[in-house]
């Protein structure tokens, strides 16, 4: 009736071996506290409407390549649209106080544009018509000629040129109509080319 056991009278758990470890059971991860408002929660509020539930539990974060993925809602059309916006509801809005009304009128003569001219004229044409001596208040006449730099006298007078307006020397134009058939200054095409017969 004596049993090896300690004079206490309590029964102790066997004591480990040296060679054992005692076993500790893992630590239980702690809850998570969520401060997530009730609507999205995985317990849905009865008052939500059908098309705001989740469709999965939001609180548990599902693990795709390394990154949370976040709840999906499926959303339906309401049944009730709210009423169009008509152009006196924004202007009655406190936010748009003031109201800009464009004039409707349209101006009574048209914006007037220099003609350009269908066809340049011929090379006889160009310096009969189209050349004449420069004054002192031409817009482009600077009383130096803009081909060779030298200022005009009896023997080099300037010319202007239309349609452009830049001045040249008499003696420069000749150069310049029998070269090429554009302005020096502008590039702009001062007569028709001769078309000649191959």
């Amino acid at each position: 009736m004596s049993s090896p056991t300690s004079s206490s009278g309590s029964s102790a758990p066997p004591s480990p071996s040296p060679s054992q470890k005692p076993k500790k059971s893992p630590p239980k991860p702690p809850k998570p506290t969520s401060t997530m408002p009730s609507e999205f929660t995985a317990q849905t509020p009865p008052s939500a409407p059908e098309w705001l539930k989740p469709c999965h539990d939001p609180t548990t974060p599902s693990l795709v390549s390394g990154a949370i993925s976040l709840p999906s809602y499926t959303y339906s059309t309401p049944s009730v649209y709210p009423p169009p916006v008509t152009n006196s509801s924004v202007h009655n809005h406190p936010l748009y106080p003031y109201s800009y009304n464009p004039p409707s009128t349209i101006p009574s003569q048209p914006l007037t544009r220099k003609p350009v001219p269908r066809r340049l004229p011929t090379k006889a044409d160009f310096l009969k018509n189209c050349v004449t001596l420069a004054k002192e208040g031409d817009r482009y006449n600077d009383d130096k000629c803009a081909f060779c730099w030298t200022g005009y006298d009896v023997a080099h007078p300037g010319v202007k040129i239309e349609p452009c307006g830049h001045v040249f020397g008499a003696a420069c134009l000749e150069q310049i109509v029998e070269g090429e058939n554009l302005c020096p200054k502008c590039r702009v095409p001062l007569f028709e080319r001769e078309r000649t017969m191959r």
